[in-house]
């Protein structure tokens, strides 16, 4: 419901900016590439029991959205941003067989743009994210999946752009940045899940934060109207 509703918003705002604001208003898209500390913490204590494997730590995803330009050096922006991975573990916990894990990072974003020169600019900014850490697994023949985690919060995002025009209204751009997100988890797995093969959630019994800080690299197209 919120990915429609952000979705709603960004095209209603391209309806009437590219009318009104023709000249100022960018349509910005493309893919991502993600890592994630993946770091849990309970009650402010780190949990080293906790610990997932390498490949479930880097991903990718898409972003896209409109930025309007209110002056030649500043720029604001709304976008929609997905950040994914996945990993297979033979050993996990109290799981009798292997377990596999998708990692899904998502929510919308506003930013601020400081243009330094025609191919050089800095941003930052604030995202609403949820997240959803998922897993599947074969339990007495069967195969069982649910959700381990689900958590959610503000992140804060910083970095810089480069841009190469190709046309008078199309660029090429690369970015690389970082994102600071310590999210509050709401949900997580019954500890009795993996043994018993019933995918209960229950709410964390203590305050449960999980960090999915780390760098955000991507490239991209702008399209200028």
């Amino acid at each position: 419901m919120k990915k429609g509703l952000v979705l709603f918003v960004l095209i209603s705002m391209l309806v009437f900016t590219s009318s009104a604001l023709a000249g100022d208003f960018e349509v910005v898209g493309g893919l991502n590439y993600n890592t994630f500390d993946l770091g849990v913490t309970v009650d402010g204590e780190v949990n080293d029991d906790l610990e997932f494997d390498d490949a479930l730590k880097s991903g990718t995803g898409f972003y896209g959205g409109v930025l309007y330009w209110i002056n030649d050096s500043f720029a604001v922006g709304a976008a929609y941003e997905t950040a994914n991975s996945s990993c297979k573990m033979d050993e996990f916990n109290d799981s009798p067989n292997a377990v596999e894990f998708a990692n899904k990072l998502s929510g919308p974003a506003v930013t601020v743009v400081y243009k330094l020169n025609d191919m050089f600019s800095l941003e930052g900014g604030i995202a609403s994210y949820s997240q959803d850490l998922n897993f599947t697994t074969e339990i007495s023949g069967e195969d069982v999946s649910g959700a381990y985690f689900k958590s959610s919060g503000l992140a804060y995002l910083v970095g810089g752009k480069f841009n190469y025009p190709v046309k008078d209204n199309i660029s090429i751009t690369g970015n690389l940045g970082y994102r600071i997100a310590n999210l509050t988890v709401n949900e997580e797995l019954d500890e009795g899940t993996l043994e018993s093969g019933d995918p209960e959630t229950q709410e964390p019994a203590e305050d449960t934060t999980i960090n999915l800080s780390g760098l955000r690299g991507g490239v991209g197209v702008n399209i200028a109207f």
